[in-house]
């Protein structure tokens, strides 16, 4: 997991989004609360009998908040006139001011720009307070009404904001996952292939070997064992048979992009031009290396020289100083040891995607893996049967 994805992760779980269904939940609310002012409001100017002039605030209020579900700002400008409008006719504002503070609240939460509602809307409501109160620049009515306003414009941005901040940061976290797998599958399907490119060169060598013997075994058989002769050429076809299949999946393998044809075969006995060419990079090894057992298995071989190749490629990536390499092999198993100090603490199951190739490769000949972190040290140990059979 990358330090971006941990971040993102963490505001995730600080911060619980806002679901859609609370998002509609939200904005209906604050709509139904417009709603029922609106009727109390109208119910009320009934009963008071209110002339024809005094319906116009709330009808321009009303109609502005209408129009700014298709045209934002007209409707918004239009609703900001509804208080300036009972503030010149006569009626008191505090009708049309209410709707327009929870109208102003609900645009910005709907991504209106606060920096304009807040000041539109709010200055509107400021003036209809003076001009109904004989213009005195320090009416509290005025003032709270201003005040109001913008502290609604400014709820509903914060909340508009931080949804958006949310959606983004898990959009982003959701591309960070896919992009990880879509990595982890591309170096696993890599490395599967190396194995298999690997095993396949050693079933190439294995085969024509037993080739040659079936063909010397043929031209030592005495006179009249001809029914041995024959069985002997029978499979010394089939062994030719798999040698040109082999052979056939070989070339296909070894077609795969990037590959360096004139890279050393991945075996024990490479192993010490491996440590070399890293050591003429610069890298510090302090390698020892045991002679290959007697009857070292070639995929064992092959696993071996994958592990100290990973190994070294990840000291010299993420590690300082010098690299440690032991292999140690017996009769029985082949142990390999490779440890370097890192620059940076991070847990071993967050490294590179060159462990999971490296618990592929072991896994594969029925070995074992362990990778640890001690203060600064990174190692890995890899344990190994030397005829490759399972435990």
């Amino acid at each position: 997991m990358t330090s971006a994805e941990r971040a993102i992760r963490r505001v995730g779980r600080r911060l619980p989004a806002l679901t859609p269904s609370r998002d509609h939940l939200l904005e209906w609310t604050v709509v139904a609360v417009i709603a029922v002012a609106s009727i109390t409001g109208i119910v009320t100017q009934i009963v008071a009998e209110t002339p024809l002039l005094g319906w116009v605030p709330l009808a321009v209020t009303l109609g502005g908040f209408t129009l700014s579900s298709w045209m934002r700002w007209p409707g918004i400008v239009l609703a900001a006139c509804g208080p300036l409008v009972g503030g010149v006719l006569g009626p008191e504002p505090v009708l049309v001011w209410t709707l327009t503070v929870f109208a102003a609240f609900l645009w910005c939460l709907r991504g209106a720009s606060g920096l304009v509602v807040a000041p539109l809307v709010g200055v509107a409501n400021y003036l209809a307070f003076l001009i109904d109160g004989q213009q005195d620049w320090t009416d509290q009515l005025a003032l709270i009404a201003l005040s109001v306003t913008v502290a609604a414009a400014a709820a509903g941005s914060a909340i508009a904001a931080r949804r958006q901040f949310l959606a983004e940061a898990r959009q982003r976290l959701v591309e960070a996952r896919l992009t990880r797998d879509a990595e982890i599958e591309r170096r696993i399907s890599e490395e599967r292939l190396r194995i298999a490119r690997d095993l396949h060169d050693m079933v190439g060598h294995e085969t024509a070997v037993v080739n040659m013997h079936l063909g010397a075994a043929e031209v030592h058989l005495p006179e009249g064992a001809d029914r041995s002769r024959a069985d002997l050429e029978a499979a010394r076809r089939g062994v030719q048979a798999v040698i040109r299949e082999t052979h056939q999946i070989l070339d296909i393998l070894r077609l795969t992009p990037g590959d360096d044809a004139t890279a050393p075969n991945a075996d024990f006995d490479h192993l010490a031009g491996l440590i070399g060419s890293y050591r003429e990079l610069g890298v510090g090894v302090d390698a020892h290396l045991d002679p290959a057992p007697v009857g070292l298995a070639p995929e064992v071989s092959a696993a071996t020289y994958r592990v100290v190749q990973e190994g070294l490629t990840n000291a010299q990536k993420h590690g300082t100083g010098p690299v440690s390499i032991t292999v140690r092999g017996s009769e029985d198993e082949i142990r390999i040891t490779v440890s370097n100090s890192v620059r940076a603490l991070r847990e071993p199951s967050e490294g590179g995607y060159g462990l999971i190739g490296m618990r592929e490769r072991v896994a594969s000949v029925g070995g074992t893996l362990e990778v640890g972190l001690v203060g600064r040290m990174f190692t890995v140990r890899a344990t190994m049967r030397t005829n490759g059979r399972r435990t």
